[in-house]
């Protein structure tokens, strides 16, 4: 669909194994086997390592305070036809993000902005004070030169109408890779649940915790895999000793993308109950492993209830005590089945789909012809 001569050049202002969700989404979406993609970067914060050897499209890294002064990315603009070049920024609160933005309005580029959750509304309310100064010097003007948006569900969407956002705005919901292949190492006696994410308040650890400090059954075994602020986790894994279920609990640590597989296979279900998600990555990587997944009504996942692989409850200690002591109780086969639906339902998220979704919103932005059906223009 895509002209052989149109590129895509993708911008982020860190690229690396550390970043999370974020870099994992934009690695994602340069596996892509188009060869359209170009991807710019801080020279300071990018590891070209953690970039797949297959991708064969420019990397283009810049010194932040010498942007507009980048002859490599001035130069590889100008080769190409204007008409055929878009740039897919990803994030927004960033001063890096400003720069690109603003290097396209200037060079009458056309530019999509993914905001990856930054404008949800619990996003916004953290460090309100310092958002608002940045929406008026610089995030309005850039919200509004944008030529479309992209929301990873259907959530996310609906809170960018809310900020009155009136560009058009795809719904694509971020890809996973397929899963290695790794033999699952189960203990059938103890249920191992897996909590994988940042450690942060947002992504309701501590719930977690005071509720499995008041289940009395004891057949079950937690593992918590990520990092957070120093003095956050700390305070997590006191209130681990607090809650005297230090026995029952192993905080793991960060782990690369391999390594956690490995958690993802050796466990029989996955808890995030978060407070705020545009989407959240790590559930559909969980669903690809067949793991069940417990979350809450403030992330995208209703459908788990739907396509019986999990539960997307009220954000309340109760519904999350009532859900995991129904898991555990459940009967091994009762048990399977649900793995066997998570790992159906995840197919819908693998990269092959994901990239003909892109590939039809870029030729549509480019060409104004075929409007895919999951672009909304009001």
């Amino acid at each position: 669909m895509i002209q052989k001569k149109s590129k895509i050049y993708h911008s982020i202002s860190t690229m690396n194994s550390l970043d999370g969700g974020l870099s994992k989404a934009v690695l994602g979406m340069l596996d892509n086997p188009k060869k359209y993609m170009s991807i710019i970067s801080k020279k300071k914060n990018t590891d070209l390592s953690y970039i797949s050897k297959k991708f064969k499209g420019e990397k283009i890294l810049q010194n932040e305070i010498s942007f507009f002064f980048s002859r490599k990315l001035t130069k590889s603009i100008n080769y190409n036809n204007k008409n055929e070049i878009l740039i897919h920024s990803h994030g927004i609160w960033r001063p890096y993000d400003n720069l690109i933005c603003n290097f396209a309005y200037k060079n009458n580029i056309p530019y999509i902005i993914q905001p990856h959750g930054m404008l949800e509304p619990w996003s916004l309310n953290q460090k309100s004070f310092k958002k608002k100064i940045a929406l008026k010097l610089f995030q309005l003007r850039n919200l509004s030169n944008a030529e479309a948006f992209v929301a990873t569900s259907k959530m996310e969407y609906k809170n960018l109408r809310k900020l009155k956002i009136k560009k058009p705005i795809a719904i694509i919901p971020n890809g996973i890779f397929k899963p290695p292949r790794i033999k699952k190492k189960k203990n059938n006696k103890v249920i191992q649940i897996l909590f994988l994410s940042r450690i942060h308040p947002k992504k309701g650890i501590l719930n977690l915790l005071n509720v499995l400090s008041k289940i009395k059954l004891n057949n079950w075994h937690l593992r918590i895999v990520g990092t957070g602020e120093k003095k956050y986790l700390n305070f997590i894994l006191k209130k681990i000793k607090n809650l005297k279920i230090e026995k029952k609990v192993t905080y793991v640590g960060p782990l690369d993308d391999k390594k956690k597989y490995t958690e993802y296979f050796k466990s029989d279900i996955f808890v995030l109950p978060s407070f705020s998600e545009n989407f959240g990555l790590v559930v559909p990587e969980a669903l690809s492993c067949g793991l069940p997944v417990i979350t809450s009504n403030k992330t995208p996942w209703k459908d788990l209830d739907k396509f019986k692989c999990g539960w997307c409850i009220p954000n309340k200690d109760e519904s999350l005590k009532k859900v995991l002591i129904k898991f555990l109780n459940l009967k091994k086969d009762k048990r399977q089945k649900l793995s066997k639906n998570a790992k159906s339902f995840s197919k819908n998220f693998f990269w092959k789909k994901i990239h003909k979704k892109f590939d039809a919103l870029y030729y549509w932005l480019l060409t104004k012809r075929k409007k895919p059906n999951f672009v909304y223009l009001k």
